[in-house]
């Protein structure tokens, strides 16, 4: 039997601007079961990273249930959240948010880092995604002396 990963009753987002209400996401139920694959497709504009947000805990205000491996993340605490989404959740966002300070082993490392506070552990987990991925000869490059794809598979590399 698969495990519930997410479950989404009836949820709503509603922006409030100035004397209006603008509706972004109207009675969506989603359900994503352990081992199951999911894209989320639509026209720019249709409420698709609002919803991702939702998903991945970053935007807490809404209406309806939410459910994450069978856990209310309304009743979570942001420390709770932070934990499941570290250990849970990896995100490739559309712009990649990757430090421009860190090298490519730093960015990919981060949250490993974060999660285990074992810095050789988390830059050997790095360095081989970073193989794995094809950057081996970028590993030490800052974000913005890569090309946009090479900045997408860091980020991929950092989600996983």
């Amino acid at each position: 039997m698969t495990n519930q990963i997410i479950n989404i009753e009836n949820l709503n987002k509603i922006y409030t601007l100035k004397n209006s209400n603008l509706s972004i996401l109207e009675n969506i139920n989603f359900k994503i079961k352990e081992g199951n694959i999911v894209s989320i497709m639509g026209p720019s504009g249709c409420g698709k990273s609002t919803f991702l947000n939702i998903v991945g805990m970053l935007d807490s205000e809404f209406i309806g249930k939410y459910h994450f491996l069978n856990k209310n993340v309304i009743n979570l605490s942001i420390q709770e959240k932070n934990s499941l989404r570290n250990n849970s959740i990896g995100f490739v966002h559309q712009f990649f948010h990757l430090i421009p300070e860190l090298s490519v082993l730093e960015n990919v490392a981060m949250p490993k880092m974060i999660q285990t506070n074992n810095k050789k552990e988390s830059l050997d987990s790095a360095e081989y995604l970073i193989n794995k991925f094809g950057l081996s000869e970028r590993i030490y490059f800052k974000p913005l002396s890569l090309s946009g794809g090479e900045q997408q598979r860091v980020s991929i590399a950092r989600a996983l």
